[in-house]
């Protein structure tokens, strides 16, 4: 089976999991599918799974991605996701793309 991605390239998928039950941090259970791939891959996360779970993701030029979520504490948790100095790393509209 192969997988699609946004920007057309495609990749052989070694396994799949769908209904995955997992419990998220504010205690929720849901249940997510899973695309096992083999070797290095860029990861897209769907909208309704940020809007859903109050995910921002975040852009600084000096800090790069950031992806964060609010704790049940009331805290944001932020994580770097792509570093400006990763190669490769964009910041501009994908190939391709009229904005």
């Amino acid at each position: 089976m192969k997988l699609r991605g946004i920007g057309g390239h495609t990749t052989s998928l070694v396994a799949l999991s769908e209904f995955t039950p997992i419990i998220l941090a504010s205690g929720e259970e849901t249940q997510i599918h899973f695309f096992i791939e083999k070797g290095s891959v860029h990861t897209v996360l769907g909208r309704p799974f940020l809007a859903e779970n109050n995910i921002r993701l975040e852009f600084s030029h000096k800090q790069g991605e950031i992806l964060s979520y609010q704790e049940p504490d009331g805290r944001r948790l932020c994580m770097p996701i792509c570093k400006p100095q990763t190669i490769g790393w964009q910041t501009g509209p994908a190939r391709g793309m009229d904005l």
